[in-house]
């Protein structure tokens, strides 16, 4: 049994930030909740921000986690801390004019769909703010990355969504890309950080030029329910966050989702209640945030004022689907639900097969072949 103090220090700790005047829907998207996930990872990426230019070798930082686990927003949680200064840097030129620019500490770019290295230094040219990052030439675009980057004391380069850089992609594309980043830690004294999917690890591992620049993996996991003490922490953290998201949700709760109400009275009640909105997220809290989200959605539309279990039912529908069966996925605020643990989320670390090759007639004349002989073959 997780004990009131545990769950009341998580709340204290899990504290939202204030948020901008707007409408409800607005307002609960807008929440941040800094829960000790983000704060351990945060930590970690502070520190290495920190020792730049005390190192001869900057360091370069691997962090990855399944989809809604947060990562996007750490990373925009890193840009805000070291934020843009408008007209914050002055340099001189080789025909001694001083000039101003901005300073730009941290650079946080996504890796493009279908990424190249020319995709990607344009697309952080673009965040940089360069006004001809589309017009360039492709021979003159690292040449102006090299000038905007010490210019603008850029020390730390954040790509987001780097998995894209393996998923659905040949050998020497993800290879050309890693080489470019080896030589912008090489030449320019960068820290580099990498955030993705777990899949992203063989973008990492792929040659021991690159793979020895890499810290060991920073894994953001989704809050465990039970286990040893360890996962029990890991589900008060997750009760004091599902606490806060019901107190900021602009709706009224029934008796029977007002979990305050029972916390001391019905002990086994209140984990219970818990445990539905755990099997809901699997311990995802982007997940859970998705859940709400849409449960003001469906009371806007149909003008309610309160959150009914009925309510919460149906914005599981429409936010992740009818039950599955085959998967022994139920929704878990109908009658179907028994308590039971959500299934294991897919595996983030498997790499995404490349489509075959495909002809004018849409597929391959081998596999054309292959077709008709198994519909000769097989009885």
């Amino acid at each position: 049994m997780i004990s009131d103090a545990a769950i009341a220090e998580m709340a204290a700790i899990a504290k939202a930030e204030e948020i901008p005047p707007g409408t409800p829907l607005a307002e609960f998207d807008s929440i941040f909740i800094e829960h000790s996930s983000h704060e351990r990872t945060l930590s970690e990426i502070e520190a290495a921000i920190k020792v730049h230019g005390q190192l001869i070798e900057a360091p370069c930082l691997q962090i990855t986690g399944v989809p809604g686990i947060g990562k996007s927003t750490l990373c925009k949680k890193v840009e805000t801390k070291y934020p843009r200064v408008k007209d914050g840097r002055s340099f001189t030129l080789s025909a001694g004019v001083i000039a101003k620019c901005d300073h730009l500490p941290v650079l946080l770019v996504e890796m493009p769909d279908t990424p190249t290295r020319i995709r990607l230094m344009r697309e952080m040219l673009m965040r940089i703010g360069d006004p001809k990052w589309a017009s360039r030439s492709n021979d003159r675009l690292k040449p102006a990355l090299y000038l905007y980057i010490p210019a603008l004391g850029i020390h730390t380069v954040v790509i987001d969504d780097t998995q894209r850089a393996v998923d659905r992609n040949g050998v020497v594309m993800k290879q050309e890309i890693a080489f470019f980043l080896q030589d912008l830690h090489d030449e320019l004294g960068v820290v580099i950080i990498l955030v993705g999917l777990g899949r992203m690890k063989f973008f990492v591992e792929q040659d021991l030029q690159i793979t020895r620049r890499w810290d060991a993996e920073i894994r953001i996991e989704p809050y465990k329910w039970e286990g040893g003490d360890e996962d029990e922490s890991s589900r008060a953290d997750f009760i004091g966050i599902l606490m806060i998201f019901l107190n900021k949700l602009p709706l009224h709760l029934s008796c029977v989702l007002d979990i305050n109400t029972y916390r001391e009275r019905d002990p086994e009640k209140f984990l219970y209640t818990c445990k539905r909105f755990y099997y809901a997220s699997a311990g995802v809290i982007g997940l859970l945030k998705k859940l709400f989200l849409r449960t003001i959605m469906i009371a806007e539309q149909r003008n309610l004022k309160v959150a009914k279990m009925e309510l919460i039912y149906d914005a599981y529908e429409k936010a992740f689907g009818k039950e599955n069966p085959a998967a022994g996925q139920v929704n878990p605020f109908g009658p179907n639900w028994k308590g039971a643990l959500p299934p294991r989320l897919p595996d983030d670390t498997l790499l995404i097969n490349p489509p075959s090759k495909r002809s004018k007639q849409g597929t391959t004349k081998a596999a054309r072949h292959a077709e008709l002989t198994h519909a000769l073959t097989v009885r």
